[in-house]
Parts: structure tokens; sequence; C-alpha cells
């Protein structure tokens, strides 16, 4: 008996050494964007105060997106302190369009994300939305990298487009669309014919 308690010790050890790791790995991912536009904006702002002849405007807007990226990942670790002390989430009213536009601007701060064009149609009469803005903003981040990455062996001229539109039942549908080849579907490819 002894033996199998052990054992259940050891399972139930290794069960929160992977939750661990997926936690740390989740927070990673979501302070990634920030500190990588920071980086990204902080070697713009360098290269344009040592060009010939240097561009202060661009360099001051550079140096004001690393601040407002400074405060999107204090955002987050405040998010992160909270989740650990179960605070309630503090839902804001926030405007789609906002959220998506400064997803698209995150994900084009990644030099290797920034040559791929990408289209957005929002509708005018977008409603704002109550919600915990940072959680939502990272969907958007991951649905726009995943595309762009899925275009990556694509013969195509890559595309990604990002919609926004309230349908005739009162909803609102968001849309990443890429036009890269797609996945396989299993189910149907090992159907017999």
């Amino acid at each position: 008996m002894e033996m199998m308690n052990e054992l259940v010790y050891v399972v139930d050890d290794a069960a929160k050494v992977g939750k661990a790791d997926e936690l740390s790995a989740s927070i990673v991912h979501q302070l990634n964007q920030p500190l990588t536009a920071m980086l990204a904006n902080a070697q713009a702002a360098k290269r344009w105060l040592v060009a010939e002849p240097s561009n202060r405007m661009e360099a001051i807007a550079s140096i004001d997106r690393i601040a407002r990226d400074a405060r999107a990942a204090d955002e987050m670790i405040k998010r992160i302190r909270a989740l650990f002390k179960q605070e309630p989430l503090h839902k804001k009213e926030a405007s789609v369009s906002d959220m998506m536009s400064e997803a698209v601007r995150l994900v084009q701060e990644d030099p290797r994300k920034r040559e791929i064009p990408i289209a957005w149609h929002f509708d005018d009469n977008l409603p704002k939305v109550s919600v915990d803005a940072i959680p939502i903003q990272e969907v958007f981040i991951n649905l726009i990298s995943n595309a762009i990455e899925a275009m990556e062996s694509n013969r195509l001229p890559p595309l990604v487009r990002v919609c926004a539109a309230v349908t005739e039942q009162n909803e609102m549908l968001v849309q990443v669309i890429d036009n890269g080849p797609g996945v396989l579907d299993l189910k149907r490819s090992l159907m017999p014919l």
C-alpha cells in the first residue's frame, strides 16, 4: 500500500510541474509581444538618431511606442499577479476595432512578420464591449500571428484580412482570414471512398 501512495504522490507532483510549465510558457508568451515591440522600437529610435540627417521626430515616435508597450507589459504583469491572488477580472468598455488595430500593430513590430500585408475592415457601427481587454487582444495577436505563419510556404502572395461586423442577430463577428494552404481534414482523408 505504501508503494501505491508513493506512486500517487509522484503522479500528482508531475501534474503540478506540468501545470507550472504551461503557466510559465503562457506568461512568457504574453510578455514576449510587448517586449519584442519595445526592442524593435528601441533599435528604430537608434537608427533614426544616428542617420544622416537624423530624424528626431521619428525617434520620438519610436520612444513613445516603447513607453506605450512598457505600459502594456506592466498591465500584463498586474493581471498575472491578480490571477495568482485570485482577484476578480476588471472588465471595461473597449472598442473591438481599437483592440484589433493594436494587435495588428504589435504583430507588425516583429521584423519577421512586418512584411506580410494585413488588410482590415471594421463596420462603422461596432458597439463597445465589456471585456478584460488584454486577454482578448492576446487572442487577436495569436490569431493574426498564426495566420501569418500559415502562409510561410504559400506560393501565392500572402495576405491576412482582419474584419469585424455586427450580424443580423445583433452579435459581433470577428474574423482573421489568410490565404494559406489550410489544414488537411484527417477525418475526411481517412474515410473510404
